[in-house]
């Protein structure tokens, strides 16, 4: 949403698909230089009850950005046309990681003031899902499980949980996660890994991402693409699938595909 040379554009193009059937929004405090969950809370303020909105939980401190929004995205899409890009010619699937070790534990205090930062952030006065982002579960203090525990009893958050590479995973059983409602992580053919994380974690609510991570498209492929994204939906019926794109066209293309694979 950063990525926008206009707050004008970004907020016509979120309304936009959310017009075409998108409900779901990812981001995290970090994302677009501090700028992401700014973005999308000005932009679908007033849409706010038609969708739902997942942010990580960062340990850091909640980037408060120095220049209007406005000004940033226009500052931002000159940077990005002075500057040449290598062309990507191939994805290549992380090796499986593990939980990192040594992580500082995470204390309520840090968790409030990233839940607070956040709401600030986005505007909004509850985030629909609350994720703790390669951090693993088991450096949440009970004082911070107990606090997302009375945010999720006052409405503030919806549901919480693990966003990870799938090899961190691995280290996890369900009862580990008994207290997280969601995992998100990669799903796809150059995935194989994560397979099993559907029956490995069958109470949680799963959430794929890169699903089209390691595959090369073409403007002509672009139906196998959305093709793909939808077989994924039908995959993890109760879930989501997530996809990037600022190209209306291929989120219009993505979105029929699958309405039709769900009889829509």
């Amino acid at each position: 949403m950063s990525s926008f040379s206009s707050f004008g554009a970004a907020k016509l193009f979120l309304n936009q698909i959310v017009e075409l059937g998108i409900r779901h929004f990812d981001t995290a405090p970090s994302y677009g230089r501090g700028y992401s969950e700014i973005v999308l809370g000005k932009s679908v303020r007033s849409r706010r009850s038609e969708i739902s909105i997942a942010t990580k939980f960062s340990k850091a401190q909640h980037p408060t950005p120095r220049v209007p929004v406005e000004l940033a995205l226009m500052a931002n899409a000159i940077k990005r046309n002075l500057r040449r890009r290598p062309i990507a010619t191939q994805f290549a699937a992380p090796e499986s990681r593990t939980a990192p070790k040594g992580v500082p534990l995470i204390t309520q205090q840090d968790v409030e003031a990233s839940l607070m930062g956040s709401l600030n952030a986005l505007g909004t006065d509850y985030i629909d899902y609350f994720l703790l982002h390669e951090t693993p579960p088991d450096a949440v203090r009970d004082d911070a499980l107990e606090f997302l525990l009375q945010a999720k009893l006052l409405g503030r958050i919806g549901k919480t949980g693990i966003a990870a590479n799938g090899g961190f995973l691995q280290n996890y059983s369900e009862s580990d996660l008994s207290d997280w409602d969601v995992v998100q992580y990669e799903y796809g053919p150059h995935w194989p890994l994560h397979d099993d994380w559907l029956s490995k974690f069958p109470s949680k609510m799963h959430i794929f991402h890169s699903c089209l991570s390691g595959r090369q498209f073409s403007s002509d492929d672009e139906q196998d693409a959305a093709q793909i994204l939808a077989a994924n939906t039908i995959r993890n019926p109760s879930g989501k699938v997530l996809f990037s794109s600022m190209n209306i066209e291929n989120v219009r293309r993505n979105t029929q595909s699958v309405n039709r694979s769900q009889g829509v």
